[in-house]
């Protein structure tokens, strides 16, 4: 199992290493509830969608793996894992705007 792990990380880092795969903080900006979708977008205005509504909310930050396909265009690029990071009303009355 250890060895497993060990390998998979290897994998991934080396990915990482060559922009392959790559992480992006996206803010959440639309719930879908009946298609089971959640609309997130990046400080430049990138959209993407993910399945699995949840506990997400309109405002929420969140951390997501992307795979670019290993293209330049960012419009195929695929989310492939996403974290909750923090609610941002939350942070700014926290650490300010």
């Amino acid at each position: 199992m250890a060895k497993k792990a060990a390998a998979i990380i290897a994998i991934v880092a080396i990915l990482c290493s060559f922009g392959i795969l790559y992480p992006q903080l996206f803010m959440v900006t639309e719930v879908d509830y009946d298609d089971d979708l959640v609309a997130v977008e990046t400080v430049n205005g990138d959209v993407f969608w993910f399945y699995g509504c949840d506990d997400w909310a309109t405002g929420d930050l969140c951390v997501a793996i992307l795979y670019n396909h290993m293209t330049d265009e960012i419009i195929d690029d695929e989310i492939l894992g996403v974290r909750y990071a923090v609610v941002l009303d939350h942070w700014v009355s926290r650490f300010g705007e």
